[in-house]
């Protein structure tokens, strides 16, 4: 669920550099991140969902955001259950779907 996302990333130190806020220079922002497209550093671009969540969480590399860069993030493949990335993407989907960024 959504709460024991929050507090898995929390835990895991993913807030040290991501954060809920409207812009973030570190990692992406989550706020209303979820089912939006993204413009990623090759200029193609992919709507965060489940399946680009997981992808990032297991190589950050794969499909690094435009403005920021690769190689920062820890590769969790190995670390974080199934059961954890759930509740990751329920959290993040829990922070806005479809709002308006400024």
């Amino acid at each position: 669920d959504a709460e024991k996302g929050r507090r898995l990333v929390q835990s895991q130190g993913c807030m040290t550099c991501h954060t809920t806020a409207r812009k973030s220079t570190m990692a992406p922002t989550w706020r209303a991140l979820w089912g939006e497209p993204v413009t990623l550093k090759d200029g193609s671009t992919v709507v965060v969902d489940e399946a680009y969540v997981r992808e990032s969480i297991y190589d950050p590399n794969a499909k690094v955001v435009k403005g920021y860069s690769a190689g920062v993030m820890l590769n969790y493949k190995g670390m974080l259950s199934e059961d954890a990335i759930k509740s990751i993407i329920e959290y993040i989907k829990a922070l806005g779907e479809g709002e308006k960024k400024e």
